[in-house]
């Protein structure tokens, strides 16, 4: 099922939560209502849900004269109970890393996550980075959307009920980013970008990938004492410099509107 859903769009996203959300079913005029859309954008989404077969199709009898209604069901259970017992002990687990180097910690956890996937044969198939990390990232719930060299999460599902996340989290996600881009080939250096706060608007934390290849060249061509990307800027005041602000990445600024722009 997770397969089936990972090229879903935005809409048909909000669409099965909502499903997700009522158990009994909704109509199309329901399901209209809850998200905003017009009923026969959602009459189009929901069939493509249906052909997926992540919603059935529950005859409701009518109440009094008319015909019945067409209900639709969500064909799994809700995901978000479980989800969040794991998330609350992922993050009890980072809390626990040694003072000092939990950053590069976290990053090791993450390298080995993805060495066990790699070895176990649990990655989505590919051979684009790109298109492999969406396909994985969707699969873990966040609601990724890929553009060019570019995937943007719309969604955190490990974030704490106040909104936030410890920047541990962030980073095993990068390590473990970075080792399966590593293992694919092609694009392998990486920047996390976070969004600061909370995932409660239309704002998304961006994975942004490098060609190994351009990578290099501008490594070459550095002053000394720069990296890939120029001169080390300094960390964001108020930082220490061992952790990395709120938000799925180690690194800084997040990304505003749904469509945000390639600066973050």
């Amino acid at each position: 099922m997770v397969d089936r859903a990972a090229t879903l769009t935005r809409q048909q996203r909000r669409i099965l939560e909502e499903l997700h959300l009522h158990p009994a079913g909704l109509t199309v005029r329901e399901i209209s209502d809850s998200v905003g859309l017009h009923s026969n954008t959602v009459r189009g989404h929901v069939d493509v849900l249906e052909e997926r077969e992540l919603v059935a199709v529950v005859i409701r009898p009518s109440s009094g004269p008319g015909r019945p209604s067409r209900v639709y069901v969500a064909q799994s259970a809700h995901p978000g109970r479980p989800t969040a017992h794991l998330a609350a002990l992922i993050r009890v687990a980072v809390g626990t890393m040694e003072p000092g180097r939990s950053i590069e910690q976290a990053r090791e956890w993450g390298r080995n996550w993805a060495e066990s996937m790699i070895a176990t044969n649990a990655l989505p198939p590919g051979t684009d980075v790109v298109a492999v990390t969406t396909a994985l990232m969707s699969e873990m719930g966040f609601a990724p959307v890929a553009d060019d060299s570019t995937v943007r999460l719309y969604r955190c599902p490990l974030l704490a009920p106040d909104g936030t996340i410890p920047p541990e989290v962030c980073s095993i996600h990068e390590g473990m980013i970075a080792a399966v881009a590593s293992e694919i080939g092609g694009r392998r250096n990486l920047s996390i970008t976070p969004v600061l706060g909370r995932f409660d608007g239309p704002i998304s934390c961006s994975v942004r990938f490098e060609s190994r290849r351009a990578s290099e060249a501008e490594a070459e061509t550095a002053p000394e004492g720069a990296g890939p990307e120029g001169p080390e800027e300094a960390a964001p005041e108020g930082a220490p410099p061992d952790r990395a602000p709120q938000g799925p990445g180690p690194q800084a600024a997040g990304d505003s509107g749904p469509t945000p722009t390639s600066g973050g």
